[in-house]
């Protein structure tokens, strides 16, 4: 009787080690395909209705570019946007790149009221073209430089050296259907001296169309833009 009882014990273990041995082999971690990463590499998003294009060159850095559009030249947008700002008196300081969130709240009467972003920065500088195509965004996604986050009521952006907060904003054109408004914002006193932040060539980031969740009342709607600083 013990004899039996051993070996029924004994394969009892045996067939629940094979079962889980085959419930390890069900999941297996899929790895990118090398023909997916390439230094040509591009990824076309949507920005004003109609397309935004990265390629990637080997360093990593990132070349923006708006294209199929009279706007490509990025610096020609960036003129545009000064001059509907009102701020042609003022000068280009620094140029980043952010990538996060729009932060949105279900209220009572089932509207989205937005509670500010966060968003990583990211270096970007401005490159001439030599074959008179304007010019391109180069954006370093291989660190952070900075953050933009809501600080009390108001948005700031924080860099190393010190933070900006902003004090009103105005929506100036440029936005599609699908993104964010453009802005012109205007600043508190800072330790950099920045009298104007202008928001271009917004990607998403609205509130959801739908209100109607039982669950949660909070969401965030993942956005990416060009943030000018102006003095």
């Amino acid at each position: 009787m013990k004899k039996l009882i051993y070996y029924s014990v004994f394969l009892f273990t045996v067939l629940f080690i094979y079962s889980c041995s085959k419930e390890d082999e069900s999941f297996t971690e899929t790895q990118p395909e090398d023909s997916l990463i390439n230094d040509e590499s591009s990824v076309v998003n949507d920005i004003k209705g109609e397309s935004r294009q990265f390629s990637y060159n080997e360093n990593g850095d990132a070349m923006l570019k708006a294209a199929n559009s009279d706007d490509a030249d990025i610096n020609a947008v960036i003129r545009k946007a000064m001059k509907d700002a009102g701020a042609q008196n003022l000068r280009v300081r620094r140029i980043v790149y952010a990538r996060g969130i729009q932060a949105y709240e279900l209220q009572r009467s089932k509207k989205w009221d937005a509670k500010g972003p966060l968003a990583d920065l990211y270096r970007a500088t401005i490159i001439n073209e030599d074959n008179d195509d304007g010019s391109s965004l180069n954006i370093n996604f291989t660190e952070t430089i900075g953050t933009h986050y809501k600080h009390l009521s108001t948005p700031a952006w924080e860099f190393p050296g010190g933070r900006v907060i902003a004090e009103k904003a105005e929506k100036i054109p440029g936005a599609g259907p699908n993104d964010v408004d453009w802005l012109n914002v205007f600043v508190k006193p800072n330790k950099f001296n920045y009298k104007r932040i202008l928001r271009i060539v917004t990607s998403k980031g609205k509130a959801p169309e739908r209100t109607n969740f039982r669950n949660f009342t909070r969401t965030g709607s993942g956005y990416e833009t060009v943030y000018v600083f102006l003095k």
